[in-house]
């Protein structure tokens, strides 16, 4: 089989455009989930600041680490020391 990617292809294929819907759904569903068992951690989305808050925060970082991508630039930026991280 051969798949193949268009850019808005969700604009040009009404399939697209339900799977797209499904899967934004399931994540939503998934995200509700997770919630409910570790605590509330905003969208999940990298520009959410509750996320960044969540991840900011170590104890909440290592109940979200099965769910998290190690490589995602929001958590490389946070793991970053900063000058004010060695002032007393």
């Amino acid at each position: 089989k051969k798949f193949e990617a268009q850019h808005k292809a969700d604009e040009n294929y009404p399939i697209v455009a339900a799977a797209s819907i499904c899967a934004k759904l399931l994540r939503d569903k998934k995200i509700a989930d997770i919630a409910a068992d570790i605590g509330d951690f905003g969208s999940g989305y990298p520009s959410d600041p509750d996320t960044i808050k969540a991840l900011r925060d170590k104890d909440m970082r290592i109940k979200l680490k099965p769910f998290i991508r190690e490589r995602w630039q929001t958590l490389e930026n946070i793991k970053q020391r900063k000058l004010s991280d060695y002032e007393e």
